[in-house]
């Protein structure tokens, strides 16, 4: 599972850094590979946004929202995320 916002985020890494991978071509591998699922940025998630107080960014509360939602792994190296303890993290 990806959320979305992660995919959004992975575009203004990709144009700020300028890399050579395109974002459309991330997207094409996404949508061929059989173990990855878009996680939108819904009602469900934004309701579950208050129970992660100690997380300052937004979007650190979605991926995190969306990984509890879905009693999943969170694979991450952010600090702040893994001390919290909001869900189960792996780098």
């Amino acid at each position: 599972m990806i959320p979305t916002i992660v995919l959004a985020e992975s575009l203004r890494i990709l144009e700020k850094k300028r890399l050579l991978l395109k974002f459309k071509d991330v997207l094409k591998k996404l949508e061929v590979g059989w173990n990855y699922s878009p996680v939108p940025l819904d009602m469900r998630v934004v309701s579950r946004l208050p129970a992660f107080k100690r997380l300052a960014e937004i979007h650190d509360r979605i991926v995190v929202a969306s990984a509890a939602i879905f009693n999943a792994t969170l694979i991450t190296k952010d600090e702040l995320i893994v001390r919290t303890g909001y869900v189960r993290t792996v780098w």
